[in-house]
């Protein structure tokens, strides 16, 4: 994917996640909460995946997100 490619919200979770590598990040976009890459691998493994919808793109998942009202901060 060229930086031509790379959306608006890709541009702001690469910067985010470039300054806290170690951590999960989750987007609110819509009605949901949405975690990609590593972090949605992470996500699918340890959260309840009751909820969890996976988002694929060719034939690879690349996202997971859950309804706004499932997730809790902890």
């Amino acid at each position: 994917m060229s930086n031509d490619d790379i959306t608006p919200v890709r541009q702001q979770y690469l910067e985010i996640k470039r300054n806290h590598p170690n951590e999960i990040l989750f987007f609110r976009l819509g009605d949901f909460y949405e975690t990609v890459d590593e972090d949605a691998e992470i996500a699918a493994q340890e959260l309840d995946k009751e909820d969890q919808q996976a988002i694929s793109q060719n034939g690879k998942d690349f996202a997971i997100q859950w309804p706004g009202g499932d997730v809790t901060t902890v």
